[in-house]
């Protein structure tokens, strides 16, 4: 739990630390297992990568490697005072779930470089979400595939 994939500026351009829970089957047959990553929700201003912890526990007691994964929250309001999610532009929407799938492509790569290490069979690789998490796993599929990531 707690491992570090990355760190990258925030919205405000701080810096924000990145980490992923990996849950492995015990006793599984299969020496290479297929990975489920998971992307909580709440509208990318709030939530934790903890939110998806019992899923994952159940997925690895079926024979999966799961993963569920920081990505990077917040975002401007227009309105001086009021903050997300009362105050948004459309713009910053888009740049959050941007932010969300550049996090999840990062996870994505860690992950795969450690794929000898958990376990994981590179061609049974599946990523979901929640609302904004389901967001940034769109965003995710929509940007052309490279052979760094897929």
């Amino acid at each position: 739990k707690k491992i570090l994939y990355g760190f990258l500026p925030n919205y405000q351009n701080a810096m924000d630390l990145l980490f992923v829970d990996v849950y492995t089957p015990i006793g599984a047959a299969e020496v290479s297992k297929p990975l489920v990553i998971w992307a909580f929700g709440w509208g990318f201003f709030q939530g934790k990568r903890e939110d998806f912890a019992a899923v994952c526990e159940e997925l690895a007691k079926r024979g999966f490697v799961t993963a569920t994964i920081d990505y990077r929250l917040g975002f401007d309001g227009p309105y001086a005072g009021l903050n997300p999610p009362f105050a948004y532009d459309a713009a910053e929407i888009l740049r959050a779930g941007y932010r969300g799938a550049t996090d999840m492509k990062g996870a994505i790569r860690f992950l795969k470089g450690k794929h000898l290490e958990y376990g994981i069979d590179l061609d049974r690789i599946w990523i979901g979400g929640a609302s904004a998490g389901a967001i940034a796993v769109s965003y995710t599929h929509l940007n052309p595939p490279t052979s760094e990531l897929w």
